[in-house]
């Protein structure tokens, strides 16, 4: 798409985002910008890394390395979120995953301040696609209703897991809260 002079863009519409809250592309090729923490509960060695293929830039995890499966937690935990004010706040992200493994919760708290997970109540989400564990296939999540966590420290976690027989790798890009 290409705009030849301001007269053609319109920010009206439904296509155009009303609130936004957050969001995270790893563009930057940086997983703490903007305040986000990862948080490694078991196997330091199981982080999130920045990663790229075929120009796309995006957030990558797996349990899978020296050449063998490992246990492993590991949470990419957002920055809180004013949420207090919204009407019908929303998450969305993407996935791309392979191999066979648990899958990727998804993850909101309302108390969490920094450290490891377990100082907070974290409550799963549900009701959104991953990517199928084979194939590396993009999967949009579908909007994510995030309206029983509308206070002024909402915080979105992504929380990995593998075990010694089983380790999905995964993918995970556009992470968006809006309305």
């Amino acid at each position: 798409m290409a705009i030849r002079t301001p007269n053609e863009l319109s920010m009206n519409g439904t296509t155009c985002i009303s609130n936004f809250f957050l969001g995270k592309d790893f563009n930057d090729y940086s997983l703490t910008s903007g305040g986000w923490s990862q948080q490694s509960v078991v196997d330091p060695g199981t982080i999130w890394t920045a990663s790229t293929f075929g120009g796309e830039i995006y957030g990558k995890i797996s349990g899978f390395y020296s050449s063998t499966n490992h246990n492993s937690e590991n949470w990419l935990i957002s920055p809180p979120i004013n949420l207090s004010t919204s009407t019908n706040p929303v998450l969305q992200f993407e996935t791309a995953a392979n191999y066979t493994g648990n899958l990727l919760q998804v993850m909101v708290s309302t108390n969490y301040t920094s450290g490891l997970p377990a100082t907070a109540t974290w409550v799963p989400l549900s009701g959104y696609n991953l990517s199928p564990q084979s194939g590396w296939v993009w999967t949009a999540s579908g909007l994510i209703s995030l309206s029983p966590y509308k206070t002024s420290n909402t915080r979105i976690a992504f929380k990995y897991t593998s075990t010694t027989t089983a380790s999905a790798t995964y993918e995970l890009d556009d992470i968006l809260v809006m309305e």
